[in-house]
């Protein structure tokens, strides 16, 4: 059964729908700033080529399954378990496409309810079957990880819960299934004149459950901000906010389930805040002398909480790439000469790119502009117009798809990111770089080297995240060993410099300190052990075993 068209080997759609063809000039020049002669066709194995462990569930199990949800809702077939193998981080793609299935669980279900994900759990907690939750499959934080320890592993997979089952206009609130994605969730509330405007790197896939369970880091835009209520299954019953209201406490499902990486029980729905589509916009893009002067000015605008929809700073590197990206096999425009003849002249040799949008109504938008002229001319930026600004929002979806042709042509494709406050930031980011630069280089052939692009990703007044995307010539021998060493590299800026690796794969607890010997642990070790007696949610994850 393909239940919804998408790659088992990469990112996105099966039959590449919306992804635009990378263009032969591109490859030159990567092999070139590479160091490489040409790049090599490394193309995935056939999915019929590869073998997969039978499956550990048992006949009975499987027809109790079958009798307790319908046939149609379990599969135990090979694209159905090899599809839901690990997650789409780059870790777990090099593992599918050099054969290794050991993530791939025992069956997948599909519910398509409450109903049907408790007659799961109940049956799972009474046989010991681990269950593990699915929502696009990004696995930003590795909450997709093989379970060994129990007698079989099921995938949960909730996208046919993908239902906006109330929207109040009047209040801007709206009562959803978790199952539904970034890009169904806001078609669905434009329609009513509304948008969540949350807009994460996997917009198109991720699912609203997903953005909940993930890791919710201090700098990030991150549930919490609306998220106003979460229905729950766990083994023990449904849990919902206004069961704790009548208990007389003070807590609500956000205060636990944020962060809970489906450890702690199933979000299945949950009641979000929206805000009115905004009846004006504005972008435009300005450069920077040096990625120090760019992060000055988005901390002053996040010190001022000069509202704006997006705020993204590129370093160098990442400014340059993202330009070959849209300039190969083009010919510039007028527009763009008289850009890089103004950075000339200005000597910007290096200049690092900030690209601003406004959102909301005509007032606030003007409001926004202002302000952030005002701030970004302070520390010596240059603009350069709306046309790069609207360029980056055409492509700032795009990366997942190019790893997937990057894997193709033998190179690897990694992407780190590192929490830190904005005092620390100039130190770490250059510990950082150069690190991975080391670690690159320590891993591919003599007079290859690697790019590390930088951008920031998140922010608030207090704490910034450094995005590092990773890009080298792969060691086809044992990729996974390449991986392991930017990872321990990036590990080790971070703790010397201040910063934490808030999507580190290889830890099994929490960035918030869940799986430590903090107050915390000790408050949510009971929650588990409350809900989850038997321990088959997600284990191994939040909690080390």
């Amino acid at each position: 059964m393909d239940h919804d068209g998408l790659r088992w080997n990469g990112w996105g759609s099966a039959d590449r729908s919306g992804v635009a063809p990378v263009p032969d000039e591109l490859w030159g020049w990567l092999a070139q700033q590479l160091g490489m002669r040409a790049l090599l066709a490394t193309p995935s194995r056939a999915l019929d080529d590869l073998e997969i462990a039978p499956s550990r569930l048992s006949p009975r199990d499987r027809q109790i399954l079958s009798v307790l949800l319908g046939p149609e809702k379990v599969w135990d077939d090979k694209q159905e378990r090899t599809g839901h193998a690990g997650g789409r981080s780059y870790v777990h793609l090099l593992r599918l496409r050099n054969g290794d299935r050991s993530d791939a669980p025992d069956a997948v279900v599909y519910p398509a309810s409450n109903e049907d994900v408790l007659k799961l759990l109940v049956f799972a907690s009474e046989r010991e079957i681990a269950v593990v939750p699915w929502g696009g499959g990004a696995n930003i934080v590795g909450s997709l990880a093989p379970r060994h320890l129990h007698r079989a592993a099921i995938t949960l997979d909730l996208r046919d819960m993908n239902r906006v089952e109330a929207v109040d206009t009047k209040a801007r609130i709206a009562r959803v299934q978790t199952g539904i994605t970034c890009s169904e969730l806001e078609n669905a509330s434009a329609t009513h004149g509304l948008m969540l405007g949350h807009r994460p790197d996997a917009f198109e896939f991720s699912t609203l459950g997903g953005w909940i369970a993930g890791v919710a880091d201090a700098a990030s835009q991150t549930a919490r901000d609306w998220l106003l209520g979460a229905e729950v299954a766990t083994p023990r019953g449904m849990l919902r906010d206004d069961d704790l209201a009548l208990a007389d406490t003070p807590l609500r499902m956000r205060d636990f389930m944020v962060g809970s990486r489906g450890a702690l029980g199933i979000i299945t729905g949950a009641t979000v805040r929206l805000r009115p589509q905004p009846v004006a916009s504005w972008a435009a893009a300005y450069m920077f002398r040096d990625f120090e002067s760019g992060a000055a000015a988005i901390q002053e605008i996040a010190r001022e909480r000069v509202p704006y929809a997006v705020l993204h700073l590129s370093d160098a590197d990442d400014t340059r790439f993202l330009d070959v990206l849209h300039s190969v096999g083009r010919d510039p425009t007028l527009r763009d000469r008289m850009v890089n003849l103004a950075l000339n002249v200005a000597r910007y040799e290096a200049p690092c790119m900030l690209t601003a949008v406004f959102e909301g109504t005509r007032d606030t938008v003007a409001h926004g502009r202002r302000n952030l002229s005002r701030v970004v001319r302070k520390h010596g930026a240059l603009p350069v117009g709306s046309a790069r600004a609207n360029r980056w929002l055409q492509q700032r979806f795009q990366k997942p798809f190019l790893r997937n042709a990057m894997l193709d042509n033998g190179l690897g494709f990694e992407t780190i990111v590192i929490s830190t406050n904005w005092y620390k930031l100039s130190d770490l980011y250059s510990a950082a770089r150069g690190a991975l630069q080391k670690a690159i280089g320590d891993t591919v052939p003599r007079l290859a080297r690697g790019l590390v692009l930088c951008r920031t990703s998140h922010f608030s007044s207090q704490q910034v995240n450094l995005t590092f995307d990773c890009i080298f010539p792969r060691a086809l021998n044992d990729g996974l060993a390449q991986c392991s060493a930017l990872w321990r590299a990036a590990s080790e800026v971070a703790a010397s410099c201040g910063g934490t690796v808030i999507n580190n794969r290889s830890r099994s607890e929490d960035s918030a300190g869940a799986g430590q010997n903090t107050l915390k642990s000790a408050i949510l070790r009971a929650v588990k052990d409350t809900l989850d007696p038997k321990g088959i949610l997600n284990p191994g994850v939040l909690f080390p075993r």
